[in-house]
Parts: structure tokens; sequence; C-alpha cells
């Protein structure tokens, strides 16, 4: 169950990031339309908000350990540790994941399904 939600929090939290780092990061996360917001304060945060997005996007969209974060984030040249990155993770990715879930459009309430024929053992 613990490991069902933890793949769920992955999900909604890779596809509002992945959506957020393809344009610009302080928009995605401060603007909603024509009025600002704060969605989530990084006002304590001694690193870029933009790193710190980086770091949980790449977290919970790729299946690496903090270590092996911890490694790909010095090769961009961030020096960070294994215990930040946890830190991190652990306080944004809810927020991230609830605010994907607000953003998401809500399905149609029609669902329309053509007929299929299979043949079973050529019948």
């Amino acid at each position: 169950m613990v490991e069902k939600a933890g793949q769920h929090l992955r999900r909604k939290v890779s596809e509002f990031c992945c959506g957020a780092l393809r344009g610009n990061l302080a928009a995605s996360f401060s603007e909603r339309g024509n009025r600002k917001i704060d969605l989530i304060s990084f006002k304590a945060a001694q690193y870029p908000k933009s790193v710190i997005l980086y770091a949980v996007y790449f977290y919970v969209r790729f299946p690496v350990s903090y270590r092996d974060l911890e490694e790909i984030m010095a090769e961009r040249g961030v020096d960070l540790d294994h215990a930040t990155l946890n830190r991190w993770v652990e306080k944004y990715a809810g927020a991230l994941a609830d605010e994907a879930h607000r953003r998401k459009s809500p399905t149609g309430l029609l669902w329309r399904m053509d007929e299929t024929y299979v043949e079973v053992k050529g019948e």
C-alpha cells in the first residue's frame, strides 16, 4: 500500500515538474493566469528554487538513490549532501504533488468504447 502511494506521488510530481521544467520555473511556480500566488515557500532555502525543483523532479521521476543524485548534481556544479536531498524531497514532493493534482484537467463524463471481436482457438 505504501509503495503504491509512493508511486502515485512520484507520478504526480513528475507530471507537474516535467511541464514546469520545459518552461520558466519561476513563472510556473509563482503565477497562475494573471494573478501571482505563492504555492511553495522557498524563503529559508540556501539554494535557488530551480536547483531544488530540479533535484526533487529528478528524484521522483527516475529510480535513483540520494547518493546517485548527489553525484549527478555534482556533475552539474552543485555541491550537495544526500541528507539535504532527502530533506528537500520530504519537504517539497508532497506540495508539488498537491499542486499537480490541482492543475490536472478533469476528464470527461462520457467514455465511448468500440466493440471488438477476438478469435479464440479459431472460433
